[in-house]
């Protein structure tokens, strides 16, 4: 009988710096998509996208500093609210930043629903 060789998937278990790292990357683009639109961006998307970045980026760097669970239940909250606002708010001018608010809510919520979850095994 054949023997399948699995790999050690361990090394996704363990929380590493890149994660808080990238968080804040994608804090800062979020930061930099209201000079994407010419004109007039609608106040709600420049205020919602300005607010969660900062308040991703800065959580981020909590993370790096303390290493608790709650900065991934506000970047997970806040990940979906942005990938849901381009449901909820009128883009208006600034539909092409539909896409892109899309991707970076959701890949927010799925790195700090994976940090958590790394962080529950650690825990546990």
């Amino acid at each position: 009988m054949a023997k399948f060789n699995v790999p050690n998937l361990d090394v996704l278990k363990v929380h590493r710096g890149w994660e808080d790292w990238f968080l804040i990357g994608l804090g800062g683009l979020l930061l930099l998509t209201p000079a994407l639109v010419p004109g007039e961006m609608p106040p709600p998307v420049l205020y919602s996208a300005l607010s969660v970045g900062v308040v991703v980026m800065v959580m981020a760097l909590f993370e790096i500093a303390l290493k608790g669970r709650w900065e991934e239940i506000i970047q997970f909250v806040l990940g979906v609210w942005l990938a849901a606002s381009i449901f909820v708010l009128d883009y208006g001018i600034a539909s092409e930043l539909r896409a892109l608010h899309f991707a970076i809510g959701a890949l927010v919520a799925l790195i700090a629903a994976f940090e958590f979850w790394q962080d529950s095994l650690k825990k546990s």
